[in-house]
C-alpha cells in the first residue's frame, strides 16, 4: 500500500477556538497511523470523542481540571514537527527538524491568527518561541509534559506545572 506522509495542513482546530483563540503547540509524534489517523485533525476527533487514548493530552486535560471536549473545543493544535519521528517513544526530534517546522508555524500563526501560543516542550520553544516572538503573538513555554528535558529534579513537569504555565499565558 502506498503511504503518503502527512503534510501538515489539517490542524485540529477546536469548535470554539475563534472565542479563544489559543494555539497549543506540541512538539512531535512517534509511533505509526493509517490514513486519517495521522492528521491532527482526525486523532484530536477521536481523542475528544473517547475513541483515542494519548497520555499527552489527557495529562493536560486532567491537570486543568477540564473534559477533553472543554479543553480540546477552545483550542487549535498541532506538533511543530510534522511526520513521525520514530518508532517509539525513545525516539527524540533534531534541532534541525524544530527549525524547518517554523516557516509552516509562522504560516499557521498568519492564517489562524491565534492570540496565544502554548508551546509544549523547551526544546522546539527555542525555534517556536522565536517564530511567536516575530508574529507579536503572546506565548509561554513549558518543558514537555511527558518528556525527559524537565523543569523539575525528578524530570517531571507536574500538574500544578501546567495550571501556572495555562494561567500565565491567560493572564491579562
Amino acid at each position: 500500500m502506498d503511504h503518503t506522509p502527512y503534510d501538515g495542513s489539517r490542524i485540529w482546530i477546536g469548535d470554539h477556538f475563534d472565542k479563544h483563540r489559543t494555539l497549543v503547540l506540541g512538539e512531535s509524534y512517534f509511533g505509526t497511523y493509517e490514513g486519517d489517523m495521522e492528521t491532527d485533525e482526525a486523532y484530536l476527533r477521536e481523542f475528544v470523542a473517547g475513541r483515542q487514548y494519548d497520555k499527552l493530552f489527557e495529562k493536560i486535560c486532567r491537570s486543568l481540571g477540564m473534559d477533553r471536549g472543554e479543553f480540546w473545543h477552545q483550542v487549535a493544535f498541532t506538533n511543530l514537527v510534522i511526520g513521525s519521528i520514530g518508532p517509539t517513544g525513545a525516539s527524540t526530534a533534531k534541532e534541525d527538524q524544530f527549525r524547518s517546522g517554523c516557516p509552516r508555524l509562522a504560516a499557521l500563526i498568519s492564517t489562524y491568527k491565534p492570540e496565544r501560543v502554548w508551546i509544549l516542550g523547551k526544546g522546539q520553544g527555542r525555534h517556536s518561541g522565536r517564530v511567536c516572538k516575530a508574529a507579536g503573538v503572546r506565548y509561554e513555554v513549558i518543558g514537555h509534559p511527558t518528556g525527559k528535558n524537565n523543569m523539575n529534579v525528578n524530570g517531571r513537569v507536574l500538574p500544578e506545572h501546567l495550571v501556572e504555565s495555562w494561567n500565565r499565558l491567560n493572564a491579562a
